[in-house]
């Protein structure tokens, strides 16, 4: 599968007493070697402090916040001092918070949203509705998918393939993100559907944050796709297909 151009940008600014490694645009699977050579380069470098600067940062999957994790072992280990700057982004911050608990590299306080509202990572907002028609319901999906949101869609999910659905179709167009918390819900709503005997797919077209973690993670995981869901920007990735 073609990773394809991932917008990706990362810079080193050199100062007397720490070295900033400025990371921007969306950090993935596709792109996290080059993330990894420049901390690499600069914790080996002699620095007595790396910052790594994520305010221009949109998106990470989980293997950008593991490349993180191994630069700050890396950092303790070489006695040089780590730290997570920002204001980072509320998605970026609701990835770090709803992983750092098992994980935990230092954000710096300056990581954090001035705004009320992103305190907590962001206002949590998700959207669900349902369409019924003859033959099918549509859950309609919106907002941020997560961790913190997911128990709504779940509900919803469950009541809509317990009533006796002949299909089931997730329209994911209005959907911003969606971590990896908010694709388990997905799957246990594809596994319930199966045991239902009821048919399961998610629609869109999908935005890219969520068409992106779904290329990587929909094929693994036996979400079924529709190839009209599968539209994204000129020059994208292939797009993912149902086993």
């Amino acid at each position: 599968m073609n990773g394809g151009p991932s917008y990706f940008r990362v810079s080193v600014v050199d100062s007397e007493d720490r070295t900033t490694v400025v990371v921007g645009g969306e950090l993935d699977v596709y792109c996290y070697q080059r993330l990894r050579t420049v901390l690499e380069a600069a914790i080996t470098g002699g620095a007595h402090r790396v910052e790594v600067d994520l305010r221009d940062l949109s998106f990470s999957d989980i293997s950008g916040f593991d490349i993180l994790l191994r630069a700050r072992e890396q950092a303790l280990q070489a006695g040089c001092g780590f730290e997570i700057v920002g204001p980072l982004q509320p998605r970026i911050l609701r990835l770090f918070k709803w992983m750092a608990r098992d994980m935990g590299p230092p954000v710096s306080p300056r990581a954090n949203p001035s705004s009320p509202n992103d305190a907590d990572g962001g206002s949590c907002q998700l959207r669900v509705s349902l369409v019924d028609s003859r033959d099918r319901t549509t859950v309609v999906v919106g907002g941020e998918l997560d961790g913190l949101t997911g128990a709504p869609l779940r509900a919803v999910l469950r009541g809509a393939i317990t009533r006796g659905a002949d299909r089931v179709e997730v329209d994911l167009r209005d959907l911003s993100f969606c971590d990896f918390s908010g694709l388990r819900v997905l799957l246990w709503a594809r596994e319930r559907a199966l045991q239902a005997g009821c048919g399961f797919e998610l629609v869109g077209p999908i935005q890219r944050p969520v068409f992106r973690l779904l290329q990587l993670m929909a094929p693994v995981m036996g979400l079924p796709v529709r190839p009209a869901a599968d539209r994204s920007p000129p020059n994208d990735a292939d797009p993912p297909h149902s086993p």
